[in-house]
């Protein structure tokens, strides 16, 4: 089995449309091969998880649809795919940029519902996208990491690539110059608003980064505020760990390896970057919507009784 997604992992990037196809149709042909090794019944432990977690979400609505906002934990995924009934998918597959290449979550998105049960996860239909009109229909099913603005914004900017200076041809076309950071800060302002609020074209990568959008405002952040409460999962990026936890503590499920895996990881070192940078700028609007996020997290910390201490089951378990 490792050998075929090793293989996978092997396909060189590409900078052009057609060989961009091709990479996919190639990466979906070995994916279908490791799939078909699969048994076609569940072991009595993955029974057990799932008539627990089906217990646990009596009431709570299928499909869960995750919200990703830029710099907030592609990783995320990787719990997603594996929670049991969701996707059939080796157990041991890790979707990164070492097993798809460049773009890889769109790749991962142009075959989601071939081998995931959209009952259970809701495919994106685009990697950033806008889901305005689309809450209320699936309010209650949402799931996100939310992430301190400053910081998101920071890394976004030394990712090289959120901020326009390589956007390879790829994903997206040729790109203007890095901006200076005082300039990238304003244009990234309110985009987790916007994603909750706005609407986009189905497709679009960096949605919210581009040029066109209409300018964020304070009232567009209180409905996006009041729409945070209307998610089935608050994770918080800062406390990925504890976050990864409290998810399997609200479902029912069991902690793995690659729920802590970064697929991501960014040029800082350090846990947080240093905002003196930003010469005493705040996102504001994001800043509302990041403060509700957390306090629906500690909230959730106290209701399912999640804590390091508390957690440290979970975290063995993923050893």
């Amino acid at each position: 089995m490792r050998s075929i997604f090793r293989a996978a992992s092997s396909i060189p990037n590409r900078n052009d449309e057609a060989s961009m196809s091709g990479m996919v149709v190639a990466w979906w042909s070995l994916f279908f091969l490791a799939a078909a090794e699969f048994e076609s019944e569940p072991s009595e432990l993955d029974l057990s998880l799932l008539q627990r977690r089906l217990d646990v979400r009596d009431g709570k609505p299928l499909p869960l649809a995750w919200v990703h906002f830029p710099k907030c934990g592609s990783s995320l995924v990787n719990l997603l795919i594996h929670e049991p009934g969701f996707c059939q998918v080796d157990p041991d597959l890790f979707v990164s940029e070492d097993s798809l290449g460049d773009c890889f979550l769109q790749k991962f998105n142009t075959g989601c519902s071939q081998i995931c049960d959209t009952k259970h996860l809701r495919c994106q239909p685009s990697v950033h996208e806008c889901i305005g009109r689309q809450y209320a229909e699936l309010q209650g099913h949402w799931v996100a990491m939310f992430r301190q603005p400053e910081q998101r914004l920071l890394s976004a900017y030394y990712d090289e690539f959120h901020n326009w200076s390589e956007l390879r041809p790829v994903c997206k076309g040729l790109a203007p110059p890095k901006p200076a950071l005082p300039v990238f800060a304003e244009l990234f302002e309110g985009t987790v608003t916007y994603q909750l609020t706005g609407e986009g074209r189905d497709g679009d990568h960096m949605l919210p980064l581009l040029p066109e959008l209409p300018a964020r405002t304070r009232a567009m952040a209180e409905q996006a505020v009041r729409r945070v409460s209307g998610f089935a999962f608050v994770g918080i990026h800062e406390e990925w760990d504890l976050s990864i936890c409290l998810f399997h503590a609200m479902f029912g499920t069991r902690c793995r390896a690659l729920d802590f895996e970064n697929v991501r990881p960014g040029i800082n070192t350090a846990k947080l970057y240093n905002t003196t940078q930003l010469q005493g700028y705040r996102d504001e609007l994001d800043g509302m919507v990041y403060q509700e996020a957390l306090r629906i997290f500690k909230a959730n910390l106290l209701k399912y009784n999640v804590s390091l201490d508390s957690c440290q089951r979970c975290f063995d378990a993923a050893l």
